[in-house]
């Protein structure tokens, strides 16, 4: 009796299926992941981090190395690369 239930909601579900259009748009791509940004101090304003790399510091903390984006200089940002 249950198997019999299941069957026919099975049919309904392929019949419903079968109805969709095959030419259905893809989904929209997944957004982009957000960009580290950090202050530099000779552009005196946060930039983006280009070449982000996970460092320790001396008293065991976490930070992220990387150069500015605007002018190169080696900006340094406190914390880990990916928040917990």
């Amino acid at each position: 009796e249950a198997i019999a239930a299941v069957r026919k909601e099975l049919a309904g579900l392929r019949a419903a299926l079968a109805e969709m259009p095959d030419d259905a748009p893809p989904p929209p791509p997944p957004p982009p992941p957000p960009q580290l940004t950090a202050y530099c101090i000779k552009c005196r304003k946060k930039t983006a981090v280009s070449s982000p790399a996970e460092t320790i510091l001396k008293n065991g903390r976490p930070a992220v190395r990387g150069r500015c984006s605007e002018c190169g200089s080696g900006i340094v940002r406190m914390g880990p690369l990916s928040p917990r």
